[in-house]
């Protein structure tokens, strides 16, 4: 249990990265919509079923 949840983590800071090298250095605040950035991490970070 522990370790997928630092696999999920590991998805998460790479989701992160991707949207930074793409907009740029504080671009997530930037993108504006919560909403947005939340699907962008999950469909990373949640296999489909």
């Amino acid at each position: 249990m522990k370790e997928e949840k630092l696999d999920k983590i590991k998805l998460l800071e790479s989701a992160v990265k991707e949207i930074q090298d793409k907009y740029g250095e504080g671009s997530i605040m930037k993108l504006g919509e919560a909403k947005r950035v939340k699907f962008l991490v999950q469909s990373r970070v949640v296999k489909p079923p």
